[in-house]
């Protein structure tokens, strides 16, 4: 009796510190365990709303207009581009036949030319504050803000070492250059700074650029800061220039505000119920019938509903519902 006693002391000894082995090896991987089921639930609720997939990331920008090749880069992964939000961090290339465009809800939009590398280095909406910080390395974009920033809000656009910082304006800015950067405005006045290096934000120069006005910038910052001239006429109709410099549709820019709207509603850190996944599929019907009719490609609500119950995503590139 007494061997039998030990026996079970001696097993439930060994029980016990397999258990506890078996907790310091399992426990360090249960919250990324947790937390990639909720992003997978997430990026599944997001296909079939056709919003993109970014994970547990919050949107802050819509991509759209993809046109040729153009890839983006999230949390490291380099994909092709498809219509949806993009996050803080990102990076959208365009190659020799691609352009699209980010649309920055209820303010504005940057047109991306081709053969373009940008970062969505910091950006961030709390209410009436928006503070965005893109960097360029290569190529070009024009950037139209339809309203004025708050004065606690920020845009500003780097590029190596010189950066343009804009309040409420039609501007863009070009890299293509390998040793200054172009400075254009259409409307307002942009802030143009030399900084001591390019991971530097010690000004070294500065100076203004107002409307119909350009400036290039040598990034040598022993150079000396140039003067503002008058922008040429084969500058002003430049297609590009004229495309970004476009005013955007009312109607599109409250449409893509709801959009992020619904992508930035889906529950993080929990997976949604199925009440809370049949109210988002209905949610991303009702917000393609807000679609206004000229961006709908022609394709009626009924379509668009048997698309998306055999399957279909509502609102992305592969649909028929496309912003042009």
């Amino acid at each position: 009796m007494k061997k039998l006693v030990i026996g079970c002391l001696v097993a439930l000894v060994l029980f016990i510190v397999a258990c506890v082995a078996a907790w310091f090896f399992i426990a360090p991987h249960i919250g990324g365990w947790v937390q990639n089921a909720v992003d997978q639930a997430k990026q599944q609720a997001m296909k079939q709303a056709g919003l993109g997939g970014l994970g547990s990331a919050t949107g802050t920008a819509y991509l759209t207009d993809i046109k040729g090749d153009v890839y983006v880069t999230h949390e490291g992964k380099r994909e092709g581009a498809s219509q949806g939000p993009v996050a803080e961090g990102d990076v959208i290339e365009t190659e020799a036949d691609g352009s699209a465009s980010l649309i920055w809800p209820d303010y504005g939009r940057t047109l991306i030319d081709k053969n373009a590398k940008l970062e969505v280095s910091s950006a961030d909406k709390q209410g009436d504050n928006l503070n965005v910080h893109l960097k360029l390395d290569g190529g070009r974009i024009w950037t139209r803000l339809e309203r004025l920033l708050s004065p606690s809000s920020n845009f500003d656009v780097r590029s190596s070492n010189v950066v343009a910082t804009v309040r409420g304006t039609s501007f863009g800015v070009d890299a293509r250059d390998a040793s200054a950067v172009s400075i254009q405005v259409a409307e307002s006045k942009v802030g143009v700074q030399k900084m001591a290096s390019a991971d530097s934000n010690n000004a070294v120069g500065e100076m203004v650029v107002t409307a119909g006005q350009q400036a290039s910038v040598n990034e040598d910052v022993k150079a000396a800061m140039p003067k503002a001239a008058a922008m040429t006429e084969s500058a002003m109709n430049d297609p590009f220039v004229l495309e970004g410099n476009t005013k955007i549709d009312p109607a599109l820019m409250s449409w893509v505000s709801k959009a992020m709207e619904l992508y930035n509603s889906i529950p993080q850190g929990r997976s949604m119920t199925p009440d809370e996944e049949q109210q988002l599929e209905q949610k991303a019907l009702d917000l393609w019938n807000s679609l206004p009719d000229q961006y709908k490609n022609g394709e009626t609500l009924d379509e668009a509903e048997q698309n998306y119950q055999s399957g279909g995503a509502v609102l992305n590139t592969s649909a028929t519902i496309m912003i042009k």
